[in-house]
């Protein structure tokens, strides 16, 4: 039997502040807009109750750096709450894949930050209530950099994790999968 990698799994606080900065106005043809100043970008998904939870980066709003923008807006897109997620590190999501909702209404979303809690660059996995406040926080890597991308729940009621890592095994670009268990 060949060497397990050890994936190594620690607790990590994170600041969660409600970003009220924010501007956002509806637009012709019931396009909306949330305007910045940096560098801002995301995805969508429909949540469970038919409201949207717009899931993105920003260099505008939160504690510098690139920090997790979450906005829960309703169809009409009147904005239900807004929140940043990061620290003066860089934290940040890839897309609508990054994230999963649960029956319970709570969100795991997988993305990364440059913290340097355990390597470089390391995959963060956020659980989020349904106002976005952040439950719990998890960091998982090795010494050199990992990237999260998508996450999804599997049949055993855990979860599954898919990125890339240069910790494992040579050091190069390699596919990196993490099975959850809770």
């Amino acid at each position: 039997m060949g060497k397990r990698n050890i994936i190594i799994g620690l607790i990590f606080f994170i600041t969660n502040v409600i970003n009220t900065v924010a501007v956002s106005q509806t637009v012709n043809n019931g396009q909306f807009v949330i305007r910045g100043s940096g560098y801002d970008y995301g995805s969508t998904i429909e949540l469970i109750d038919g409201n949207l939870l717009y899931i993105g980066v920003t260099t505008t709003y939160g504690n510098g750096g690139k920090d997790i923008l979450l906005v829960k807006f309703a169809q009409d897109f009147s904005v239900i709450w807004q929140k940043t997620v990061g620290t003066s590190s860089d934290e940040y999501v890839f897309d609508r894949e990054s994230s999963f909702e649960n029956l319970d209404g709570t969100i795991m979303i997988v993305g990364n930050t440059t913290s340097g809690v355990i390597g470089g660059e390391d995959i963060l996995l956020l659980k989020l209530d349904n106002l976005g406040n952040v439950l719990w926080s998890k960091v998982y890597g090795g010494t050199n950099d990992e990237r999260g991308m998508t996450i999804e729940k599997c049949l055993d009621g855990g979860y599954i994790m898919g990125g890339n890592t240069y910790s494992y095994p040579n050091g190069n670009n390699n596919i990196y999968l993490v099975k959850i268990d809770f």
